[in-house]
C-alpha cells in the first residue's frame, strides 16, 4: 500500500469518527427532552446531563429502567466531594408543555403519586414559554456527546437557570424541581425518589418517579408499572403444582419401567 492509499484510507476513518462524534450531537431544544442536573453551593461547578426524550426513559411503559449508564459515581464524587448535601432534578420542555420533578416520599406504588407538593398546572403559555427558554439555556451548554459540566457564574449553569430561588429561573418562573440528598446519605445507603409530572395549561399529569441511591445507581418506573395481581399469585401456585405433580408422575413411571 502505497502513501497516497494509507492517507486515503486515515481520511476515510476520520470523516467516519467525525460522523459518529455527529450522531452523538448535541442538546436540541424543544424536543422533549429531559435534562438531569446535580449542583452544590459547596461547590463549583454544575453536571447537566440530557437522558433523551422521555419514551427513552421509559414514560409510558410497563416496566422499570435502569438508567445509570447517564451517571458516573467517579464523576459525581470528583465534582461534589460525594453524594450527600446534593441537589438534583429532572426537567424537560417543548412547546406547551413541561416536564418537572418532585421530591416523592418513598417508593411505594408506582401508579399513585406519593408527593406532598406536586408539580403545579402551568398558570398561562407565557410561563410555560419562559420555563421552556430556561431549560433550552442551560442544555445549550451540552454541545457534544450528551453532558456538560459549567462553572458557577457562568449564567447558563443548572444552579443559576433552573434551581435559583431568584432572578429569571425555572423555579421562579414556574417549579423547582430540585430535591436534595441527605447529610448521612453516602452512609446510610439510601435512595432519592423524585415523582415526574408533565404539565400544560389544563393539567398536570404523574408519569412516574425516579429512584437515585448512594451509589449514584439510576432507575425509572413508569406510573403504569404492571404487578401482579392477588389472584395472579394463586394461579402461579397452581401452575407450579402442577409441574411439579408432572415431573412426579414421569419419574414414577420411569422407576415402574
Amino acid at each position: 500500500m502505497n502513501t497516497h492509499q494509507i492517507t486515503k484510507k486515515t481520511l476515510l476513518v476520520l470523516a467516519g469518527m467525525a460522523l459518529v462524534s455527529s450522531a452523538k450531537a448535541q442538546y436540541t431544544p424543544n424536543n422533549n427532552d429531559l435534562l438531569l442536573g446535580f449542583t452544590s453551593a459547596a461547590h463549583g461547578s454544575d453536571l447537566i446531563i440530557d437522558m433523551g426524550t422521555p419514551s427513552t426513559i421509559g414514560v409510558g411503559g410497563t416496566t422499570t429502567i435502569d438508567l445509570s449508564a447517564n451517571v458516573s459515581l467517579a464523576q459525581l464524587n470528583t465534582l461534589f466531594g460525594n453524594l450527600n448535601n446534593l441537589e438534583t432534578g429532572v426537567v424537560g420542555a417543548s412547546l406547551g408543555k413541561v416536564y418537572s420533578t418532585a421530591l416523592r416520599a418513598g417508593a411505594g406504588v408506582a401508579s399513585d403519586p406519593n408527593t406532598s407538593t406536586p408539580a403545579p398546572v402551568l398558570a398561562n403559555s407565557t410561563v410555560g414559554s419562559q420555563a421552556r427558554l430556561n431549560i433550552n439555556t442551560a442544555g445549550s451548554d451540552i454541545t457534544s456527546g450528551n453532558q456538560a459540566v459549567v462553572a458557577h457564574g457562568d449564567g447558563t449553569e443548572w444552579s443559576a437557570q433552573i434551581s435559583a430561588t431568584s432572578g429569571n429561573s425555572f423555579t421562579v418562573n414556574y417549579n423547582n424541581p430540585d430535591s436534595v440528598t441527605p447529610a448521612n446519605f453516602v452512609s446510610t445507603g439510601g435512595s432519592l425518589y423524585e415523582d415526574l409530572y408533565l404539565a400544560n395549561t389544563a393539567s398536570s399529569k404523574y408519569l412516574g418517579y425516579f429512584n437515585l441511591n448512594s451509589n449514584a445507581g439510576l432507575s425509572f418506573t413508569p406510573s403504569a408499572t404492571v404487578a401482579p395481581e392477588p389472584s395472579s399469585y394463586a394461579l402461579f401456585g397452581a401452575a407450579a403444582g402442577l409441574s411439579l405433580l408432572s415431573l412426579r408422575r414421569k419419574f414414577s413411571l420411569k422407576q415402574n419401567a
